[in-house]
């Protein structure tokens, strides 16, 4: 922990930065984020979780000045971000990488938007960001079930750069995913309970060392915590899009219906106008199920949200 004397934009900062097998970045990461932190807070500190590294990454975290928690069994990501957001000192929490995907020096960016803003994200761009076409269309897919859910355009959900209040994250902890998907239902659940989230836009550079995401898998899981969120959140948007299927078959049925009668098909006329009525009492049953799911079921928040651009 450092203290300043003179005034920061913040008044105390907690770097969380999760680490599994990051000896050979770790190091750089801690130092150019502790020459950073101090334009950034007038007290901060640098927590490192080592999530049950077989090299010697917390020793070079520590040596490098960071406090570092370890983890004897690997637990994820997301439970490495939940343990050092609970071991934080300060009320403010910054989140980063351990690869040097991420510069610290990038925080300095995001900073003068916390006081304004619930959470802030560093919004990822550059060649090393957009990968081959499998991921550019996993990411659109995932983009769009987000928007979708949200109503709101979120160029970035799962960015590792983010600057959210302590609270805020600890109220959410039952909820929060404890693998790599943390940073995508952390910025869901703010979204649909009214948070305030600004991005901006940020380097990403190739990262140091090998990667621990296993990409078809973490897709997968990143969409099911979009339907989590679909289903706790807003939970009429999934209704009436499964509505839409009864819908589209009660459509079809009534044309084949008439397309029967005009060729004197009349048995065949009275079965499709049976199926289109079933299809129609489905689709309103589905409908309703969705209404009583929105009223009685949905996540509101649990206190009042403060006005951040008071600050």
């Amino acid at each position: 922990m450092t203290e300043l004397n003179t005034p920061g934009l913040l008044s105390g900062l907690s770097l969380i930065i999760p680490a599994y097998n990051e000896e050979a970045a770790i190091g750089e990461i801690v130092s150019r984020a502790a020459a950073v932190l101090v334009d950034c807070a007038a007290s901060w500190e640098i927590i490192v979780v080592s999530d049950c590294s077989s090299d010697s990454t917390a020793g070079v975290a520590a040596a490098a000045g960071a406090r570092v928690i370890i983890h004897p069994t690997n637990k994820g990501y997301g439970n490495a971000l939940k343990s050092g957001i609970s071991n934080a000192r300060y009320d403010t929490v910054a989140i980063i990488d351990a690869d040097g995907s991420y510069p610290p020096e990038d925080l300095r960016i995001l900073t003068p938007f916390a006081a304004h803003f619930d959470m802030v994200v560093g919004q990822r761009c550059g060649v090393h960001f957009s990968g081959g076409p499998f991921k550019r269309a996993g990411r659109w897919l995932q983009l769009f079930l987000v928007e979708f859910t949200t109503g709101t355009r979120v160029p970035d959900v799962n960015s590792g750069l983010r600057i959210f209040p302590r609270d805020i994250a600890l109220n959410f902890f039952d909820t929060l995913c404890g693998g790599f998907s943390f940073t995508t239902s952390i910025t869901l659940s703010m979204l649909m309970l009214g948070y305030t989230i600004k991005f901006v836009p940020v380097a990403y550079e190739a990262r140091i060392g090998k990667s621990h995401v296993r990409y078809y898998r973490d897709t997968l899981r990143s969409l099911q915590i979009i339907t989590h969120a679909i289903l706790k959140y807003n939970p009429i948007k999934a209704f009436m899009t499964l509505s839409f299927v009864p819908l589209a078959v009660m459509a079809l049925s009534g044309v084949l219906s008439l397309a029967a009668l005009l060729f004197h098909l009349s048995a065949a006329a009275m079965w499709l106008g049976l199926v289109a009525v079933l299809c129609l009492l489905t689709a309103l049953i589905i409908f309703a199920l969705g209404l009583v799911a929105t009223t009685f079921f949905v996540a509101r928040p649990a206190h009042s949200l403060p006005d951040r651009r008071s600050r």
